[in-house]
């Protein structure tokens, strides 16, 4: 009987360690501040979070802090904004293109249809379109690249123009 239950007991923790997804696959981004300007942030996901495909724009003013994650390291992509003009960073040379609008924005796919993207923007993601995946973006919405974060944990740090 004794080895039942042990057996039973092993089994189940096995179940629940395959079941859980493991912090090892989680990945962050800090973005550090350190110029005299705002910068802005999108971040975007590769295979979602959640339904989440992008969303943005986040403002890191100057010598601020912005700390985002994703639940599989090789997942995140970010597009850091200075002055309306992409920052880069020498030790990230992947990239993606995903869709933004210059306004306050959010891209997910649908809940029942991966190839359908839902598009809001406006303050409080007030408009919306739905469209397919592949087809011309509406007015006001571009392809920007997306620099990838990579297979650990990252610090981004911009730094004053000379």
């Amino acid at each position: 009987m004794k080895n039942i239950v042990i057996l039973t007991a092993c089994f189940l923790t096995a179940c629940c360690a395959l079941a859980t997804p493991t912090i090892a696959d989680a990945a962050s981004v800090t973005i550090r501040n350190y110029s005299n300007d705002s910068v802005n942030v999108v971040v975007a996901y590769n295979r979602y979070k959640g339904d989440t495909v992008s969303k943005g724009w986040y403002v890191v003013k100057s010598n601020g802090v912005l700390t985002l994650e994703a639940d599989d390291k090789s997942d995140m992509y970010v597009r850091i904004e200075r002055n309306g003009k992409e920052v880069t960073f020498k030790n990230h040379k992947s990239y993606l293109f995903f869709p933004v609008n210059a306004e306050r924005f959010s891209v997910s796919k649908t809940p029942t249809n991966a190839k359908i993207r839902v598009l809001r923007w406006g303050t409080n993601l007030q408009h919306t379109r739905n469209m397919n995946t592949g087809e011309e973006l509406p007015a006001g919405w571009t392809d920007r690249r997306f620099t990838r974060i990579g297979s650990e944990d990252a610090s981004l740090e911009i730094k004053p123009i000379n």
